[in-house]
């Protein structure tokens, strides 16, 4: 059976990943976590998006030696109540993330990856990658695959999503969170394998 892995395991690869300097950002892929802060009912961690969104990026980066982006816990979602932090419409969540995915592929990155642990902006960001050469990857669409949960089922979905939260404030990482990694590096890894044929063909 494979070994639970803690907290301090995903803080290891995301201090590795994240201390890059400018010069090593040349050529590199970089994945952007993007999540939100939002008042979840039942308990569920305001933050749970973005440390979804940082935990996978940062494990894939480990196993692949790519860099991570400091993480963007800044959402837009028409739903979001309260607590929200984050703009009341998507225009400054696109401006915002075109401004980092393009100063990132102006300062020499390969490819710049955003990795996407809140559904309620999806189409705006989807937008800005295809607009700038990015690719968007959703850490939800893994965890669902990983957990094999039927996206359609909502009460399957919140059920996963209290099972996430329950493991992480314990200080554990769910074995489904590194699995939806290593589906999100195999994602990505696909995307760059393309552009590097893409680079060779020209």
């Amino acid at each position: 059976m494979e070994r639970q892995l803690g907290f301090e395991h995903v803080v290891t690869a995301c201090l590795g990943a994240m201390l890059w300097s400018a010069e090593g950002l040349e050529g590199g892929v970089v994945l952007l976590p993007l999540g939100s802060l939002e008042d979840h009912p039942r308990g569920v961690p305001a933050a749970l998006d973005t440390v979804l969104a940082l935990a996978a990026s940062c494990l894939a980066a480990r196993w692949e030696g790519w860099l991570v982006a400091p993480p963007l816990g800044y959402g837009f979602s028409p739903c979001h109540r309260r607590l929200a932090v984050g703009p009341r419409g998507p225009r400054l969540l696109e401006e915002l993330l075109a401004d980092i995915v393009g100063g990132l592929l102006r300062g020499g990155a390969l490819h710049v990856a955003i990795v996407d642990g809140h559904e309620g902006h999806r189409g705006v960001a989807e937008a800005v990658a295809a607009r700038l050469g990015a690719s968007h990857h959703s850490v939800w669409d893994s965890l669902v695959r990983a957990a094999r949960v039927d996206p359609l089922d909502w009460r399957g979905l919140l059920g996963l999503e209290e099972e996430l939260s329950r493991e992480l404030v314990r200080g554990r990482v769910p074995h489904v969170l590194v699995e939806a990694a290593r589906l999100l590096r195999e994602e990505v890894a696909g995307v760059v394998d393309r552009r590097l044929r893409a680079i060779g063909a020209r």
